[in-house]
């Protein structure tokens, strides 16, 4: 599951996101635009948040995606 999709499923912002994941909310705008390859640790956080339903081929995948397009 894509991280946007997740977290509008959640009705979370960003922020909220970012504080139950204990990141930076910049991570999380930039990851769910697609602007950076997330950290190791970033997606380990982000799986433990979403209890695995965002994974890191979600992450990756969408990265790559918005590249294409941009």
């Amino acid at each position: 599951m894509r991280l946007a999709d997740y977290l509008k499923l959640h009705d979370l912002t960003p922020e909220m996101f970012a504080e139950m994941a204990d990141l930076h909310f910049t991570t999380i705008y930039r990851l769910i635009a697609g602007d950076s390859m997330p950290k190791r640790s970033t997606i380990r956080a982000i799986g433990e948040a979403t209890g695995g339903q965002v994974r890191a081929i979600d992450l990756i995948e969408n990265d790559e995606e918005e590249r294409q397009v941009g």
